[in-house]
């Protein structure tokens, strides 16, 4: 986050262990990578990229191009991706809580604390707002960057390591957190045997459809869901991406669920619906954000796993 800004994420060079922590977790709101192209040319040594889907897309485009741009990078690393917030969800979130000025903000984290964590906001007066992880994503309808609904990579598949919370009841009852780790190139798989080596980290095997069952949600979401959406789209002349393949031939009842998830985005995102929802206490909707969250997971099991598996 912004020293100057804390309320913003920034990006920039990490030179330092310390600079790399500081940077740790996730950020749910936007943040433009790609600004800083320039001072990546310009840099003296080798580089490590990190970036979501989209950004880390747009390199391997660049690296392709052999644009000096990105002539110092290395390797690329990022983060499974489900979606991005617009900053509209954090002053939301302050608001439902009283507070009016953003720029009151002094510290802003997203996961914040013992894995999930939580949505933490520090204020000047020194005041501390604090909802669960889990809580905190009722915003995701309210404030969703539609762009993200149309991205089709789960998993970050261009990067060299690529991971993501372990979503299976085995690791998330012992707490702590666990991530679930690929590596994607023989760089990246070399670099994990080393870390392995060295005593830095602890790897297990696991299979695929262990892999798909952890993330079946986000799986569906994205290989299916995504391309349902870009298919609507088409059909009523609104601009699609073109990422080079389709999926298709999809169960009717998984366009159906598709048509509902979009009317709910489409009426939640509206003015009124978040003029509403920030009357209701967040501690009150979160609650019951994950309650009809669980309820809506495990009504659509079965259409979201039918024929998941690779």
């Amino acid at each position: 986050m912004s020293d100057a800004e804390p309320w913003l994420a920034k990006s920039f060079i990490a030179t330092s262990r310390d600079q790399i922590l500081k940077a740790a977790q996730s950020k749910y709101i936007i943040t433009s990578v790609n600004e800083i192209l320039p001072e990546m040319e310009a840099f003296q040594g080798r580089l490590a990229y990190v970036g979501l889907p989209g950004q880390v897309q747009s390199i391997r485009k660049l690296l392709a191009l052999d644009h000096p741009s990105v002539k110092n990078i290395r390797y690329i690393f990022g983060p499974f991706y489900g979606n991005t917030l617009h900053f509209s969800s954090v002053r939301s979130f302050l608001r439902s809580y009283g507070e009016k000025d953003y720029q009151n903000i002094r510290k802003l984290y997203f996961r914040y604390g013992e894995w999930p964590g939580n949505m933490r906001v520090e204020m000047v007066s020194g005041r501390i707002i604090e909802l669960p992880k889990f809580h905190a994503n009722y915003l995701i309808p309210f404030h969703i960057l539609k762009n993200s609904l149309l991205c089709t990579d789960l998993s970050n598949e261009f990067t060299d390591i690529s991971g993501g919370d372990a979503w299976a009841p085995t690791y998330e009852e012992r707490g702590k957190g666990f991530s679930m780790v690929l590596a994607r190139s023989v760089a990246g798989e070399d670099i994990l045997k080393k870390m392995l080596a060295a005593g830095w980290i602890t790897l297990h095997d696991i299979d695929v459809n262990e892999a798909i069952t952890m993330h079946s949600h986000g799986y569906d979401l994205k290989k299916r869901g995504s391309f349902i959406r870009i298919r609507f789209r088409k059909m009523i002349g609104l601009p699609v991406p073109d990422y080079g393949y389709t999926l298709k031939g999809f169960a009717l009842s998984r366009y159906l669920m598709e048509l509902v998830i979009l009317s709910l985005f489409l009426a939640l995102g509206t003015g009124p619906a978040r003029f509403l929802v920030e009357r209701v206490p967040p501690a009150l909707i979160g609650r019951l954000f994950e309650h009809t969250r669980k309820a809506w997971k495990k009504s659509t099991h079965k259409i979201k796993r039918n024929n998941l598996d690779p």
